[in-house]
Protein backbone atom coordinates (compact mmCIF):
# COMPACT_ATOMS: atom_id res chain seq x y z
CA UNK A 1 0.00 0.00 0.00
CA UNK A 2 2.59 2.57 0.70
CA UNK A 3 5.21 1.65 -2.28
CA UNK A 4 1.51 2.38 -4.52
CA UNK A 5 0.95 5.56 -2.35
CA UNK A 6 4.57 6.49 -3.15
CA UNK A 7 4.58 5.61 -7.12
CA UNK A 8 1.11 7.70 -7.22
CA UNK A 9 2.56 10.88 -5.54
CA UNK A 10 5.65 10.34 -7.48
CA UNK A 11 3.96 9.84 -11.12
CA UNK A 12 1.90 13.01 -10.16
CA UNK A 13 5.13 15.16 -9.01
CA UNK A 14 6.61 14.17 -12.48
CA UNK A 15 4.80 16.76 -14.76
CA UNK A 16 5.19 20.11 -14.05
CA UNK A 17 2.86 21.35 -16.59
CA UNK A 18 5.43 23.29 -18.35
CA UNK A 19 5.83 23.92 -22.60
CA UNK A 20 8.43 25.86 -23.89
CA UNK A 21 7.09 28.71 -27.01
CA UNK A 22 9.50 29.47 -29.62
CA UNK A 23 9.51 32.96 -30.13
CA UNK A 24 12.38 35.31 -31.97
CA UNK A 25 14.13 38.36 -29.96
CA UNK A 26 17.35 39.99 -29.30
CA UNK A 27 20.26 39.75 -26.40
CA UNK A 28 22.08 43.06 -25.61
CA UNK A 29 25.65 42.42 -24.69
CA UNK A 30 27.77 44.89 -23.67
CA UNK A 31 29.20 45.52 -27.04
CA UNK A 32 26.74 43.64 -29.40
CA UNK A 33 23.51 43.28 -30.05
CA UNK A 34 22.20 39.62 -31.24
CA UNK A 35 19.05 37.98 -32.42
CA UNK A 36 18.12 34.69 -31.04
CA UNK A 37 15.66 32.18 -30.97
CA UNK A 38 14.55 31.78 -27.30
CA UNK A 39 12.52 28.84 -25.93
CA UNK A 40 10.06 30.58 -23.37
CA UNK A 41 8.51 28.22 -20.22
CA UNK A 42 5.03 28.31 -20.56
CA UNK A 43 2.28 26.75 -18.57
CA UNK A 44 0.54 24.55 -20.62
CA UNK A 45 -3.08 24.89 -19.55
CA UNK A 46 -2.53 29.29 -19.21
CA UNK A 47 -0.46 30.06 -21.85
CA UNK A 48 1.30 32.17 -19.10
CA UNK A 49 5.00 33.17 -19.11
CA UNK A 50 7.03 31.33 -15.89
CA UNK A 51 8.78 34.59 -15.30
CA UNK A 52 10.65 32.65 -11.98
CA UNK A 53 12.47 30.28 -14.55
CA UNK A 54 13.53 32.96 -16.63
CA UNK A 55 14.73 35.00 -14.05
CA UNK A 56 17.58 32.56 -13.85
CA UNK A 57 19.00 31.54 -17.39
CA UNK A 58 16.77 31.29 -20.78
CA UNK A 59 17.78 28.18 -23.32
CA UNK A 60 18.08 30.23 -26.87
CA UNK A 61 19.41 29.19 -30.53
CA UNK A 62 21.84 31.11 -32.21
CA UNK A 63 22.14 32.07 -35.68
CA UNK A 64 23.93 29.22 -37.05
CA UNK A 65 21.18 26.54 -34.69
CA UNK A 66 23.51 25.56 -31.70
CA UNK A 67 21.76 25.79 -28.50
CA UNK A 68 23.01 28.20 -26.14
CA UNK A 69 22.16 29.03 -21.86
CA UNK A 70 21.93 32.48 -21.70
CA UNK A 71 22.30 33.23 -17.24
CA UNK A 72 21.94 36.77 -16.15
CA UNK A 73 25.96 37.68 -15.88
CA UNK A 74 26.50 37.28 -19.73
CA UNK A 75 24.38 40.16 -20.97
CA UNK A 76 22.87 43.12 -19.96
CA UNK A 77 19.15 42.13 -21.61
CA UNK A 78 17.12 39.99 -23.54
CA UNK A 79 13.76 40.77 -25.41
CA UNK A 80 11.23 39.17 -27.16
CA UNK A 81 7.92 39.62 -27.94
CA UNK A 82 4.72 37.47 -26.64
CA UNK A 83 1.25 37.28 -27.67
CA UNK A 84 1.90 40.95 -28.91
CA UNK A 85 3.43 42.50 -26.31
CA UNK A 86 7.52 43.26 -25.73
CA UNK A 87 9.12 41.26 -22.95
CA UNK A 88 12.36 42.87 -21.39
CA UNK A 89 14.25 40.80 -19.03
CA UNK A 90 17.34 43.39 -17.37
CA UNK A 91 20.06 41.81 -15.83
CA UNK A 92 20.10 42.78 -12.30
CA UNK A 93 22.76 42.14 -9.08
CA UNK A 94 22.77 43.21 -5.40
CA UNK A 95 25.24 46.11 -6.75
CA UNK A 96 22.46 47.74 -7.46
CA UNK A 97 20.96 48.41 -4.23
CA UNK A 98 22.55 51.35 -2.04
CA UNK A 99 24.69 49.75 0.50
CA UNK A 100 22.63 51.07 3.17
CA UNK A 101 18.64 51.01 3.36
CA UNK A 102 16.71 48.61 1.32
CA UNK A 103 18.06 45.48 1.18
CA UNK A 104 17.99 43.09 -2.59
CA UNK A 105 14.89 40.00 -2.14
CA UNK A 106 17.41 37.87 -3.90
CA UNK A 107 20.92 36.57 -3.30
CA UNK A 108 22.46 36.70 -6.64
CA UNK A 109 22.37 38.08 -10.27
CA UNK A 110 19.13 37.52 -11.64
CA UNK A 111 17.07 38.62 -15.05
CA UNK A 112 13.90 40.79 -13.99
CA UNK A 113 10.89 41.80 -15.91
CA UNK A 114 11.21 45.41 -16.88
CA UNK A 115 7.37 46.52 -16.41
CA UNK A 116 7.65 49.97 -16.70
CA UNK A 117 11.10 52.31 -17.65
CA UNK A 118 11.97 55.77 -17.39
CA UNK A 119 13.02 58.18 -14.59
CA UNK A 120 11.14 55.29 -12.20
CA UNK A 121 11.97 51.70 -13.80
CA UNK A 122 10.06 49.48 -12.19
CA UNK A 123 11.11 45.71 -12.37
CA UNK A 124 9.08 42.15 -11.26
CA UNK A 125 10.88 39.98 -9.21
CA UNK A 126 9.05 35.98 -8.84
CA UNK A 127 9.85 34.92 -5.84
CA UNK A 128 9.65 31.34 -6.25
CA UNK A 129 9.03 28.45 -3.63
CA UNK A 130 11.53 25.45 -2.95
CA UNK A 131 9.57 22.55 -4.95
CA UNK A 132 12.28 20.44 -4.47
CA UNK A 133 12.04 20.32 -1.14
CA UNK A 134 7.91 20.38 -1.15
CA UNK A 135 8.49 17.35 -3.02
CA UNK A 136 10.36 15.64 -0.83
CA UNK A 137 8.05 16.29 2.16
CA UNK A 138 5.17 14.94 0.41
CA UNK A 139 7.10 11.57 -0.47
CA UNK A 140 8.38 11.33 2.60
CA UNK A 141 5.38 12.32 4.57
CA UNK A 142 2.25 12.91 2.47
CA UNK A 143 -0.37 12.39 4.86
CA UNK A 144 0.78 15.15 7.35
CA UNK A 145 2.02 17.07 4.62
CA UNK A 146 -1.30 17.66 3.39
CA UNK A 147 -3.11 18.02 6.58
CA UNK A 148 -0.96 20.86 7.37
CA UNK A 149 -1.05 22.13 3.57
CA UNK A 150 -4.80 23.54 4.61
CA UNK A 151 -7.86 23.52 2.46
CA UNK A 152 -8.16 25.04 -0.61
CA UNK A 153 -4.36 25.21 -0.85
CA UNK A 154 -2.33 24.23 -3.46
CA UNK A 155 0.71 21.67 -2.60
CA UNK A 156 3.65 23.10 -4.77
CA UNK A 157 3.09 26.70 -5.16
CA UNK A 158 4.48 28.71 -8.21
CA UNK A 159 5.70 31.25 -5.77
CA UNK A 160 4.69 35.29 -5.50
CA UNK A 161 5.43 38.02 -7.41
CA UNK A 162 6.74 41.49 -5.83
CA UNK A 163 7.77 44.87 -7.48
CA UNK A 164 11.13 46.77 -7.30
CA UNK A 165 11.44 50.18 -8.00
CA UNK A 166 14.51 52.26 -8.67
CA UNK A 167 14.46 56.31 -8.98
CA UNK A 168 17.50 58.08 -8.97
CA UNK A 169 19.49 56.93 -5.84
CA UNK A 170 16.39 55.01 -4.45
CA UNK A 171 14.86 51.95 -4.27
CA UNK A 172 11.68 50.75 -3.46
CA UNK A 173 10.60 46.65 -2.87
CA UNK A 174 7.05 46.12 -2.45
CA UNK A 175 6.08 42.82 -1.04
CA UNK A 176 4.11 41.79 1.36
CA UNK A 177 5.07 44.09 4.17
CA UNK A 178 4.81 47.12 2.25
CA UNK A 179 1.99 49.18 2.40
CA UNK A 180 0.47 51.98 -0.07
CA UNK A 181 1.65 54.69 1.71
CA UNK A 182 5.42 53.12 0.84
CA UNK A 183 4.42 54.04 -2.58
CA UNK A 184 2.86 57.28 -2.38
CA UNK A 185 6.02 58.51 -0.08
CA UNK A 186 8.10 57.06 -3.05
CA UNK A 187 6.34 58.93 -6.12
CA UNK A 188 5.77 62.19 -3.41
CA UNK A 189 7.77 64.30 -5.84
CA UNK A 190 4.90 63.85 -8.67
CA UNK A 191 1.75 65.15 -6.44
CA UNK A 192 -2.24 63.77 -7.65
CA UNK A 193 -1.00 60.61 -9.82
CA UNK A 194 -1.87 58.16 -6.90
CA UNK A 195 -5.13 59.76 -7.15
CA UNK A 196 -5.09 59.51 -10.55
CA UNK A 197 -4.09 55.74 -10.49
CA UNK A 198 -6.90 54.87 -7.75
CA UNK A 199 -9.46 56.55 -9.88
CA UNK A 200 -8.53 55.24 -13.68
CA UNK A 201 -10.22 51.99 -14.24
CA UNK A 202 -7.81 49.59 -15.92
CA UNK A 203 -6.55 46.12 -15.33
CA UNK A 204 -3.34 46.91 -14.73
CA UNK A 205 -2.30 47.20 -10.64
CA UNK A 206 -1.89 50.65 -8.83
CA UNK A 207 1.71 50.33 -8.78
CA UNK A 208 2.31 49.94 -12.54
CA UNK A 209 0.26 52.34 -13.05
CA UNK A 210 1.46 54.91 -11.16
CA UNK A 211 4.78 54.60 -12.60
CA UNK A 212 3.42 55.19 -15.10
CA UNK A 213 1.91 57.84 -14.71
CA UNK A 214 5.04 59.30 -12.84
CA UNK A 215 7.08 58.78 -15.65
CA UNK A 216 4.60 60.69 -17.96
CA UNK A 217 3.92 63.56 -15.84
CA UNK A 218 7.12 64.14 -14.03
CA UNK A 219 9.91 61.73 -14.91
CA UNK A 220 13.06 63.50 -16.48
CA UNK A 221 15.63 61.04 -17.48
CA UNK A 222 19.17 61.98 -16.05
CA UNK A 223 21.65 61.52 -18.40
Amino acid sequence: MKHMLFLTLACCLLPLGLRAEAVEGLIFFERQIKRASFDIPTESETGEIRFELLQHKVRYYDEWGNKQILKPKQAREYRFTFKGKEIRMISVSRKAFPKKGTKPPFAKTLFLRCVEDGAVRLLEYHRGSDINAQRRRMLQQPARYFKNAGPGQQPLTKGRKEYILFKDQEVLVLDATTTKSHLDLFLSDCPNIQEKATRQTDTEDTATLAVRLYNENCGVVKK
